[in-house]
C-alpha cells in the first residue's frame, strides 16, 4: 500500500497534511526538510511511484497542474485529497507574496496577481489563464483518481483539518490509514482563512 497526498493546488493544506501525518507515526518521504522531497523529474518519470521503494509511505503527488497524479502507475493506493476553494487557495497564496489585499473575488485575485506579474515584467495577461487551467487539472486529476480500481480516495476540507483535525485524523484511521490521530491532530495550527 502506498499512500498519497495531493489536493486542489498549491496552497490547498497538503504541507499542513504531510506534517501532521509525520507526526501521527507515518513514514513520509516528503517534509519540511527540502532534500526529503519527491521532485517533479521523479513524479513524470516512467514507473513512479515505485512499489517497492514506496510501499507503506506517504508520498505527496504536487497538486496540479505540476503533480504527478494523473501518471501514478497501476498499484495500491490509499489517497487523501484536499480541498480548499480556489479563492482562498489564492489569498494564501498573494499573503505568501507579501500582497495581503483586502480580496474578496476571484476577480479581485486576477487582478491583484495581474498587477504583481505586471511590477515584476512578467506577462500579466496570462495570470488569469494559468488560474483557470490550474482549477481545470485539479478536477481532471481528482476524477481520474476518483473511478481508478486500485486507489481509494477520501476527498477532504482543509477547513475540517482546521476546525476538527482530531476527528479528520480519526476517520482516516478508520479508513485504513496507520496513523496515530491524537498525535497528528497535533498539527501546528498556523491557519489563514
Amino acid at each position: 500500500m502506498i499512500y498519497i497526498v495531493s489536493g486542489d493546488g498549491a496552497r490547498c493544506g497538503s504541507t499542513m497534511m504531510m506534517s501532521a501525518l509525520d507526526a501521527g507515526g507515518m513514514d513520509c518521504v516528503w517534509g519540511r526538510a527540502y532534500d526529503r522531497e519527491v521532485g517533479l523529474k521523479e513524479q513524470y518519470g516512467a514507473g513512479f511511484p515505485d512499489p517497492e521503494k514506496y510501499d507503506g509511505k506517504v508520498v505527496k503527488a504536487l497538486p496540479p497542474p505540476w503533480g504527478g497524479g494523473l501518471k501514478l502507475i497501476a498499484g495500491d493506493y490509499k489517497v487523501v485529497w484536499i480541498h480548499r476553494p480556489a479563492i482562498f487557495r489564492w489569498k494564501s497564496f498573494l499573503k505568501l507574496q507579501k500582497r495581503a489585499y483586502d480580496v474578496k473575488t476571484m476577480a479581485d485575485v486576477h487582478m491583484e496577481l495581474r498587477t504583481a506579474f505586471k511590477q515584476e515584467g512578467g506577462d500579466h495577461r496570462a495570470v488569469t489563464i494559468n488560474a483557470e487551467y490550474c482549477e481545470a487539472r485539479a478536477k481532471e486529476t481528482l476524477g481520474v483518481m476518483g473511478i481508478r480500481n486500485d486507489m481509494d480516495v477520501l476527498r477532504i476540507d482543509y477547513d475540517d483539518i482546521c476546525s476538527d483535525p482530531l476527528n479528520v485524523f480519526t476517520w482516516m484511521q478508520e479508513e485504513g490509514w496507520p496513523i496515530a490521530p491524537l498525535a497528528a491532530a497535533q498539527i501546528p495550527r498556523k491557519v489563514e482563512r
